[in-house]
């Protein structure tokens, strides 16, 4: 019986899968993201998401950011103070969010942005009026 069993595992064991072959020489891998154009190439983002935020604009832009890594959010222009915006937005694209936070903001600042750059990053920009 020992020796029926011990055949039949040896059989099962010669007739599974074979490991895969290993190439000679050298080879370069598919990468489809490849890193080089950017952090966020491995997983490039969704087009549509939801974004909720109630707070100061300048952190609402840093947490967009983190949503939809591939937005650069530049250093504001004019002296920075508090304006507060509130978003609560369901399967919304970039420029739609984007568009939401400026028409939020106060006639003493604004928002500029561009999310259909050719060359480089799209990009988000407060720019505060003198008070």
């Amino acid at each position: 019986m020992r020796l029926c069993l011990f055949l039949c595992l040896s059989l099962l064991t010669a007739c599974g899968p074979k490991a895969p072959i290993k190439p000679e020489g050298d080879f370069v891998a598919i990468n489809p993201f490849p890193e080089s154009v950017g952090h966020f190439g491995k997983h490039p983002p969704a087009d549509a998401f939801e974004y909720a935020f109630k707070g100061d604009l300048g952190e609402a832009l840093i947490v967009l950011q983190k949503l939809q890594p591939q937005l650069l959010v530049r250093a504001p222009k004019g002296t920075p103070y508090s304006v507060n915006v509130e978003a609560d937005l369901k399967n919304v694209t970039l420029t739609e969010v984007l568009t939401v936070l400026r028409d939020s903001t106060s006639k003493e600042s604004t928002l500029d942005f561009n999310t259909s750059a050719k060359k480089g990053r799209p990009f988000a920009q407060v720019i505060y009026f003198k008070k």
